[in-house]
């Protein structure tokens, strides 16, 4: 018997240069594990499995025990890309 399927919440809009901002976003933003567990409403177990699937953007290695998820890849997967490369 299949489980209900949990109620989801509405993703919240990923941060965004400042509004009028002319200067060029030269370096790209991270979000942490946390960050992206809220925004997203999924588990690190779910987001793990859908990496693994490449169906989710793999965090970056930022230094050694320090991985973040790049804003614009996850910007890319929001707005319907689905399918995520490993490497």
């Amino acid at each position: 018997m299949s489980k209900p399927a949990e109620p989801t919440r509405p993703q919240q809009p990923l941060p965004s240069p400042p509004a009028g901002s002319k200067v060029r976003e030269v370096l790209p933003r991270y979000m942490t594990w946390p960050e992206v567990i809220s925004w997203s409403s999924l588990s690190r177990s779910t987001l793990r499995r859908e990496i693994a699937a490449s169906r989710f953007p793999a965090p970056e290695t930022l230094s050694p025990g320090r991985e973040a998820f790049r804003v614009d890849k996850l910007r890319q997967w929001q707005e319907g890309r689905r399918h995520w490369a490993s490497g």
